[in-house]
């Protein structure tokens, strides 16, 4: 029994120098088989260790994988499981300037807070790709100085989650700057235009104590972003509303509110006393800014740049509420200029409405995780080192199979003629002793009768 069961896993010291004892088929298919193997595990081994990891920066968080030779026999739904996995977010500490990836962007905007916190505490946070179109415009800040003719306005622009940021962006124009004029700048000329009129008659001089106005403070606020209650009677009709918040004049050209003549508005709860005479130029101008942002976040609607039924409505080239005694011949001069050649575009005064690019981001780089082709070198030592390695390693395991059936093939066949050997030497031994037998019985009666028959010399 020990002897039997020894031999049975001895499988290992089969004589692999015999031929197999299989049909010529079997050889056949055997060697067609190792090809395809080696040849399988050729492509698998030079699509994995013929690459290695890389690094790049690239503009679209959501990339997939550079394309290789073999990407087209990859499943679409594998490649698309790995946008956004194979990047790092972008990092904007608070007081990082920032621009958009529109085509031509307007503005610088600052991070100045994350997460409308005051007190700052949130001094970073990640940015992966957030869409900025759903940015909304917080509040608008605008001063107007006559003496130097300059017309300064800034805009904070709120972000929600999952990039909760705050920016800031402002401009200061110079309307008789003749040169790379703008929608913003000529619109910001006919405002400044007006309040010169308004402030050089003799209508509102009553009303200030050391002369003649000579500069302008706006506060502007979307009251529904800043959880404030709406002032309908102070609200620009404006995309998004807004609402007259804080305004003061002064004359005072070297300090904003200092020498203050008159504070007015939602805040004061007083109505501006010359609101009516410049609001038709202050919505334009105000309106004119907040789709050069929006063109710069890639908002669409309510933006005059967009859609030329959206210009018409929005911006006014007829003023009915001022005091027709202010309106010259020359008033609003540049906003029926800006009506009468369209289409037009937020960064130059002519130009077309399709270069607003949808759904803008910040315009970053991301540090990507990617794959590459090795050197030659390499590639040879890890594609052939790999592929060789693994097929021997099969086809030692192959070979040990097949000599462990050909050996108990062989061992049964052994079996069986040892088992016809003995079955014949049995067959042999019962025919002989049949025979000796036969012999024996046939014997005895000549025997018996040789003893029967007397001598001829006997009595």
């Amino acid at each position: 029994m020990s002897n039997r069961f020894n031999s049975k896993w001895q499988f290992l010291d089969y004589n692999q120098t015999q031929v197999v004892p299989y049909p010529p088929i079997f050889h056949l298919l055997s060697v067609i088989l190792a090809f395809l193997a080696f040849a399988i595990i050729a492509l698998w081994a030079a699509a994995t260790v013929g690459y290695e990891p890389s690094t790049i920066f690239d503009t679209d968080i959501n990339r997939t994988d550079d394309k290789h030779w073999f990407t087209t026999f990859i499943p679409r739904k594998i490649i698309e499981s790995e946008k956004g996995k194979l990047c790092e977010s972008a990092m904007f500490p608070t007081g990082s300037s920032l621009m958009t990836n529109a085509q031509f962007p307007s503005y610088t905007y600052t991070i100045i807070r994350y997460n409308r916190d005051p007190l700052y505490r949130l001094a970073v946070a990640e940015y992966r790709g957030s869409n900025l179109s759903v940015c909304a415009i917080d509040t608008l800040k605008i001063t107007v100085k006559m003496v130097s003719g300059v017309v300064g306005i800034a805009a904070e622009v709120q972000c929600p989650e999952p990039w909760p940021a705050q920016l800031y962006t402002s401009i200061n124009l110079d309307p008789g700057e003749i040169w790379a004029k703008t929608n913003l700048q000529d619109l910001a000329l006919d405002l400044l235009s007006r309040l010169k009129v308004i402030f050089d008659s003799g209508q509102y001089t009553n009303n200030t104590t050391k002369g003649k106005w000579t500069m302008l403070n706006l506060i502007l606020r979307d009251m529904t972003l800043n959880a404030l209650e709406e002032d309908p009677n102070h609200r620009l009709q404006t995309v998004p509303p807004l609402t007259l918040n804080a305004m003061r004049l002064s004359n005072a050209e070297d300090s904003t509110w200092n020498g203050t003549s008159s504070a007015s508005g939602a805040y004061y709860g007083r109505p501006p006393e010359i609101y009516n005479d410049f609001v038709i130029p202050l919505t334009n101008f105000i309106q004119v800014f907040i789709s050069s942002i929006y063109s710069d976040l890639g908002i669409r609607e309510g933006n005059i740049y967009a859609n030329l039924t959206t210009l018409n409505q929005l911006i006014n080239a007829k003023d009915n509420v001022a005091n027709t005694s202010i309106l010259g011949p020359k008033d609003l001069i540049n906003t029926k200029e800006l009506l009468s050649n369209i289409p037009i575009n937020p960064y130059s005064s002519y130009s077309d409405l399709s270069i607003i690019r949808n759904n803008a981001s910040v315009a970053t780089a991301y540090l990507c995780h990617v794959t590459k082709l090795k050197s030659p070198a390499d590639w040879i030592d890890s594609v052939a080192g790999l592929t060789l390695s693994i097929w021997g390693g099969l086809w030692t395991t192959y070979m040990l199979v097949v000599s462990y059936l050909s050996s108990r093939k062989a061992e049964r066949m052994t079996d069986q003629t040892s088992i016809s050997n003995d079955q014949g030497q049995m067959d042999k031994r019962t025919a002989f002793q049949s025979t000796s037998k036969s012999d024996t019985i046939d014997a005895v009666p000549l025997l018996l009768l040789r003893t029967e028959i007397p001598h001829p010399n006997s009595g």
